[in-house]
């Protein structure tokens, strides 16, 4: 299903261990089987009688405010979890969009915590036709577009959710993901085959992945208290609109922060394109085919780059958005292929929602038993070469029992030949798809 938003989510994996029975207690709602793995098991799939809005009426400022809460929460997110040396790669938009659909079952503090971390600042019902709005725009992006095989351009957006049996969840929470993320959810025995359950979940965000990610729950991640858990996956894989010349690749020196030089594959192109030069770093815009995703590259100065990244945050982009002009730009760029593994909790807790992951959690709208978040995993991988950009990304909340310019001109010159932060955003809307950095592009 390239290029299309998933609307009805697909189980895959290994076969159940134990009978798979419905929920219970969830009125308004229906029962199904959705797929089945190659020995034939077909996993019990409960969904809400609603289909997905497919044109949600979202208005254009409830469009531009989830914009600039999620950019804000980029930010943030950034500067949490750039402490740790080295190459890095994040979706914010995989993390705040499955953190969404968690924040739809939060009453109270808990769900005033989760809006302060992700900077939501809709009130939810308008937050959640935002974020479908969105995704079904996304979906579009690449319409038409096609890779350098002839395969359709992708970006995929797909949710899911995968529940221990007997839990009772709330048919109003059950709308709300079907209406607004097109998710059901999969019943698993967490209880007696938290494992198989983990190799299921794991094998739904490879396949929604193209096998980017293969490995997005680590073995100890669910155990028998493991409860619920909420997934988001997003895939691109897209065409620059000016590829570089292979051609026009060659070894040459990248200078690593720390002072060492390391020799990479750096690729060229003279192109006009969207460049700014600003105080302590320069800016250049890549656009990928069909005009409305592009690659940010921000250069900080040779010696600043830990200022740079210290200063980054929404007011930094927006600026850099609107003082681009088209120029003509010689540009140098490494290839450059980045995976980054991450676990939130630490970080998500001092961005303020620390309480979502205590016994004193409170997401009664999602089910009644007592619930609390035990942690956030993040995976995320980038590819760029000569042809475009391949990228991936996978979000899973895990839920336990709580309590237990013209062509003539002298071109820019812009050579990326040091440490350097990339931000991969939808132009139309704002949407920070994937951001990172490149220390060394020889790792």
């Amino acid at each position: 299903m390239q290029g299309s938003v998933i609307t009805k989510w697909l189980l895959v994996g290994v076969a159940m261990a134990g009978a798979l029975r419905a929920f219970a207690g969830c009125s308004g709602s229906e029962s199904s089987s959705d797929g089945s793995d190659p020995n034939g098991a077909e996993p019990t799939v409960v969904r809400s009688e609603l289909a997905r809005n497919e044109q949600p009426e979202v208005s254009s400022e409830d469009q531009s405010t989830l914009a600039s809460d999620n950019a804000a929460f980029a930010c943030a997110l950034y500067a949490e979890v750039r402490a740790d040396p080295g190459n890095l790669v994040a979706s914010p938009h995989s993390i705040s969009t499955a953190l969404a659909m968690t924040y739809a079952g939060a009453h109270g503090i808990t769900a005033e915590g989760m809006a302060t971390a992700l900077h939501y600042t809709l009130p939810q019902e308008r937050l959640h036709a935002a974020f479908n709005r969105l995704d079904l725009d996304l979906a579009a992006r690449f319409d038409g577009v096609t890779l350098e095989n002839g395969d359709p351009a992708v970006l995929r957006i797909a949710n899911s959710l995968w529940a221990a049996e007997q839990l009772v969840v709330h048919s109003d929470f059950l709308d709300v993901l079907a209406v607004n993320y097109g998710a059901g959810v999969g019943i698993l025995d967490f209880a007696t085959d938290f494992d198989g359950a983990r190799e299921v979940i794991n094998g739904w965000a490879d396949e929604q992945t193209e096998h980017r990610i293969p490995e997005l729950l680590p073995d100890g991640a669910l155990d028998e208290y493991t409860k619920l858990l909420l997934v988001n996956a997003i895939y691109l894989h897209a065409p620059w609109a000016h590829p570089f010349g292979a051609n026009q690749t060659f070894p040459d020196t990248f200078r690593v922060d720390d002072g060492t030089e390391v020799t990479v594959d750096m690729m060229h192109q003279t192109e006009q394109l969207s460049y700014l030069a600003a105080d302590g770093f320069q800016a250049v815009r890549l656009p990928y085919a069909g005009g409305n995703v592009s690659m940010w590259i921000l250069l900080p100065d040779t010696g600043r780059f830990s200022e740079f990244e210290a200063g980054f945050d929404p007011s930094r982009l927006e600026m850099v958005g609107e003082g681009l002009e088209t120029v003509l730009v010689s540009l140098t760029l490494p290839k450059f292929h980045v995976l980054t593994e991450l676990t939130l909790k630490e970080d998500l807790s001092e961005l303020g929602m620390g309480v979502a992951f205590t016994d004193d959690a409170d997401f009664s709208a999602m089910c009644a038993n007592r619930l609390k978040i035990d942690d956030v995993y993040h995976d995320a991988d980038i590819r760029v070469d000569e042809a475009g950009t391949e990228a991936a990304a996978a979000t899973a909340v895990v839920m336990v029992d709580a309590g237990v310019a013209p062509m003539d001109e002298d071109p820019v010159e812009v050579t990326v030949d040091r440490p350097f932060v990339f931000v991969l955003r939808d132009e139309p809307t704002g949407a920070i798809l994937f951001m990172g950095r490149v220390t060394d592009p020889s790792q």
